[in-house]
């Protein structure tokens, strides 16, 4: 079996990190939307009976 050196070990954490980032922006940006979009898409229906 293979020794891990403190890089290998760093990199691969690093390399972790950014892809769970990642996930976490798009969860945030997939919430943004669905609620923004939802709220500005009640306000258009309603400017339009008014």
């Amino acid at each position: 079996m293979r020794k891990k050196t403190l890089k290998d070990i760093y990199e691969y954490y690093r390399l972790v990190n950014i892809r769970e980032q990642k996930k976490q922006e798009l969860n945030t940006i997939e919430d943004k939307d669905s609620e923004a979009s939802k709220k500005r898409i009640k306000e258009l229906e309603e400017g339009i009976k008014k």
